[in-house]
C-alpha cells in the first residue's frame, strides 16, 4: 500500500474553519482511491503541518485499511496489459458472423 498526501489546504476557502487534508491510497493490486477530512482549526492550533497530516491519518485510518483490505481481494486483472501474440494483426481477425453483422445494424437503427 502507498498513501500519499493529495490535498493539504484551508477549508473552506472563504472564513476557513480546518485544514482539509486528503490522501490517495495505491493498493499492491494497483487499485486507487482516495480519502479526505477536515481537521479543526482549534485541533491544529500550534502544530506542524506534518502534525496535522498526522491528524488526519488518524482520523482515517481504520476506513482507509478496511478499504485497502476489500480492494485488494479483488482480481488484478482490471488494469492489466494485454500481451497479444505477434504477428497478430487487424486482418487476421476473425470474421463476425453474419448474426453479429445483423445485430449491429438493429442497434442502429437500420
Amino acid at each position: 500500500m502507498q498513501v500519499k498526501v493529495a490535498r493539504f489546504e484551508l477549508y473552506p476557502e472563504e472564513e476557513p474553519t480546518g485544514y482539509a487534508v486528503g490522501f490517495t491510497i495505491t493498493t499492491s493490486n494497483n487499485r486507487v482511491f482516495y480519502r479526505d477530512t477536515v481537521v479543526s482549526l482549534d485541533v491544529s492550533e500550534q502544530r506542524t503541518d506534518e502534525e496535522i497530516v498526522q491528524e488526519a491519518w488518524n482520523e482515517l485510518k481504520d476506513a482507509i485499511l478496511s478499504e485497502v483490505e476489500r480492494l485488494e481481494r479483488k482480481s488484478q486483472i482490471i488494469g492489466k496489459t494485454l500481451i497479444l501474440p505477434d504477428g497478430l494483426l487487424e486482418d487476421e481477425l476473425p470474421e463476425p458472423s453474419a448474426g453479429e453483422e445483423g445485430e449491429e445494424e438493429e442497434e442502429g437503427g437500420e
